[in-house]
């Protein structure tokens, strides 16, 4: 069970703590927004990142629990909000759950999908896990749930892991783990590195995929002294250049997401 508490509260100067509370906090005094950001919308996107952060977490410090069936997300308010108050709450947390519906929503006539009784997919993919669910267009602009929400743990830092045992494959297990060990914030630079120029760009379509060049004397020099036997003198030969192939990078997201496929 996990608790969501907004017991502290920024102050604003010149606002009573009653005004406050029970939404009635004159215009003026109300803290200034961008323009063109209604409030309930900076909250509704405000829980969507905690829900992302909340569910990465827990991928990486209990990676055998099931989010959607053991995890029970409990979100406080002040006592002394008024139930106008914990209505919008609970409106904006509501929406923050149904965020890329109602994206889908907006750009329905973009995919063509006008016709009532159609149906689509929805894939949300955060860095550690993978949400499906399945609408269908209703009559006035409505969608209906199909399918239950159901997920997994398998986002973007999985494809890292992947990334990961590429390398070990190439430099050998000892030399990662005394990077591992020694100079981790390196192995996470290269990691970035890749996510930067490899992951993020990938589209799955051969045709689009470029072979990137992964230069460990200029990403990760320190590298090389752990290298070596048959990698070593191989890497030598390639001047410390590791191509990836489009193959390379599509076994690293397959094991991924195969479980959905």
């Amino acid at each position: 069970m996990l608790g969501l508490s907004h017991a502290k509260q920024i102050s604003n100067p010149g606002v009573d703590k009653d005004e406050r509370n029970e939404g009635n906090m004159p215009e003026k005094k109300k803290p200034a927004l961008p323009k063109g950001l209604e409030y309930k919308r900076a909250i509704t996107d405000y829980l969507t990142e905690i829900g992302k952060l909340i569910k990465e977490t827990v991928a990486t410090r209990w990676p055998n629990i099931n989010f959607m069936e053991q995890v029970l997300l409990i979100m406080t308010v002040p006592a002394e909000f008024s139930e106008q108050a914990n209505a919008s709450i609970r409106e904006c947390a509501y929406k923050a759950t149904e965020a890329a519906v109602i994206y889908c929503m907006r750009t329905l006539k973009e995919h063509m999908i006008t016709e009532v009784g159609s149906s689509f997919m929805i894939v949300d993919c955060g860095s550690g896990t993978v949400d499906l669910t399945t609408h269908e267009l209703l009559e006035n602009n409505r969608l209906g749930e199909i399918t239950e929400r159901s997920g997994d743990f398998c986002g973007g830092t999985y494809v890292d892991k992947e990334f990961i045992k590429f390398l070990r494959r190439k430099v050998g297990d000892s030399a990662v783990n005394l990077l591992y060990e020694n100079h981790y914030g390196q192995l996470q630079y290269m990691v970035q590195e890749f996510c930067h120029h490899v992951k993020l760009p990938f589209t799955g379509n051969r045709k689009d995929f470029k072979t990137y060049e992964l230069d460990i004397e200029e990403v990760c020099p320190v590298l090389k002294q752990y290298v070596t036997g048959t990698s070593k003198v191989k890497l030598e030969k390639d001047d410390w250049i590791i191509d990836l192939e489009y193959e390379d990078v599509k076994n690293m997201f397959d094991p991924v997401f195969s479980w959905r496929v």
